[in-house]
């Protein structure tokens, strides 16, 4: 009885997953877990250059009824939008336009990013050992995603048709995906993707949250050789190549463009409004073990954070101590450091003067 007790037992701990790796104690992978998630994911919105990254300043009522308005009524918000519009600027349309191409989130970052996340977050709690994971990893994204919604409507009251894309139409759709067989094997194995998400970290002197965000990744192989296809998606949407190392080592370069600033445009007689992102030109320096990424170096031209170095738990380690690293330079913000630990969901960070 012993023994087969003992053989469950290391059957549970060696059990294999499609996009969760326990065994790789380092990097993004190390530092993924509800927690973790929660604080990026729900603070994402806050990287965009908004008025405020003062997480105790920010409209929190004002967005709640807001989105709980348009999420629970999306008919009579799509009517005030436009339903054209909100075909053509939500869900599908032919353009070259950059003002009319905030769909292509909707399937890079609700459908594929999610909808990966949301499997591996099942596999956390499966690995775990939490009864339902896939009900709590639900519950763990659709609560992020909520907050998030709630940021990025802030002060303003009307039609929102934005989360009402995001959460009625491609969440479903990414989990769905994601919960099929095909899905997890074609995006583990041929078109893999990765949770190559910033650590976020908190200033105490000035109360704002920095670094979050949902930052996902693809590095597809190019027959035999030592190179991939690299591609990096989330704030930052960056293209290039990949050059495996070793067996275990790549370093990826990329380049494209970052969203820096969100801008506001009320239609409808004041009755609905538009979300149409301005970008800047970036590049991206990114060093992984086992696809769990433990370093990364970002260039942009951004008014904060010019240069921004992330580097994670297990890069650099003495004894027991590994921390996680952060260092930031920018014309608004000046030089900028911060600390974390794989055990927690947020560093701290400071101001250099």
């Amino acid at each position: 009885m012993c023994l087969l007790l003992f053989t469950c037992l290391t059957a549970a701990q060696e059990k294999s997953y499609y996009f969760y790796h326990p065994e790789i104690q380092s990097g993004t992978e190390l530092a993924f877990n509800p927690l973790s998630v929660l604080v990026s994911g729900s603070f994402d919105i806050l990287r965009n250059g908004t008025d405020s990254r003062d997480v105790f300043d920010q409209p929190y009522r004002t967005g709640m009824s807001n989105l709980w308005e348009n999420l629970t009524h999306p008919v009579s918000s799509v009517k005030a939008y436009g339903s054209k519009d909100f075909f053509a600027n939500e869900v599908l349309n032919l353009k070259l336009d950059p003002n009319s191409s905030q769909f292509l989130a909707n399937y890079t970052l609700h459908v594929l990013g999610n909808g990966m996340q949301y499997v591996k977050m099942a596999e956390w709690y499966d690995h775990h050992r939490y009864p339902y994971p896939k009900l709590w990893s639900l519950a763990t994204t659709l609560s992020y995603q909520y907050m998030n919604e709630v940021l990025e409507n802030g002060a303003y009251t009307g039609a929102n048709v934005d989360p009402i894309a995001d959460m009625w139409i491609f969440n479903p759709i990414g989990f769905t995906l994601f919960s099929t067989a095909w899905g997890k094997h074609f995006f583990s194995q041929t078109v893999p993707l990765y949770d190559w998400s910033p650590p976020a970290y908190y200033n105490p002197a000035n109360r704002e949250i920095l670094n979050t965000g949902q930052q996902y990744a693809t590095k597809v192989k190019l027959g035999s050789s030592r190179y991939a296809f690299f591609a990096y998606w989330g704030v930052q949407t960056l293209f290039g190549g990949c050059y495996r190392l070793d067996d275990e080592r790549s370093l990826s370069l990329g380049v494209g463009s970052m969203v820096y600033h969100v801008e506001e445009h009320i239609m409808g007689n004041g009755r609905a409004r538009k979300m149409t992102p301005d970008t800047i030109q970036a590049i991206g320096l990114f060093y992984d073990v086992n696809n769990s990424l433990l370093a990364s170096l970002y260039l942009s031209g951004k008014r904060y954070e010019h240069i921004r170095l992330d580097v994670y738990t297990g890069m650099f380690k003495s004894g027991r101590f590994s921390p996680g690293i952060f260092a930031g330079y920018g014309e608004w913000d000046k030089l900028q450091l911060g600390i974390t630990a794989s055990w927690s969901p947020i560093g701290v960070v400071g101001n250099l003067k």
